[in-house]
């Protein structure tokens, strides 16, 4: 009889631990897919810069500079939107590791256990 509930605890706690691998891999992706936004806004804006000093140094009328500073303001702004972003999914990422972390010690004690107590019987 007891082997029988600790047989459903430990299918219960490797479920869970399941889960939170599950949870854990997809933070990860979401982080490296938001870093990977943010690298790429970077460069974008690192081209359009270059763009502009070399239109630049060619001349240009103000209102094509002004549009071009504007653009690049909404870049920036762009840019801080997925840093936050990256910041989040990374705290999110720390959290489901800790999840994860906490869920492999549960199965792991119960593992123990019921290892234990299948030696007595």
């Amino acid at each position: 009889m007891e082997l029988d509930k600790l047989d459903k605890v430990a299918m219960l706690a490797r479920s869970q631990e399941s889960r939170a691998a599950g949870t854990f891999q997809r933070s990860q992706q979401a982080l490296d897919q938001s870093a990977a936004r943010r690298t790429q806004l970077e460069q974008f804006k690192q081209e359009y810069e270059q763009k502009l000093q070399a239109m630049g140094s060619a001349g240009m009328d103000a209102r094509q500079l002004a549009d071009y500073r504007l653009f690049l303001k909404n870049l920036n702004d762009a840019i801080h939107v997925q840093d936050q972003d990256v910041n989040r999914s990374a705290a999110d990422l720390e959290s489901s590791r800790e999840a994860l972390v906490d869920r492999s010690l549960r199965r792991s004690s119960v593992e123990i256990g019921r290892a234990s107590c299948r030696e007595r019987v």
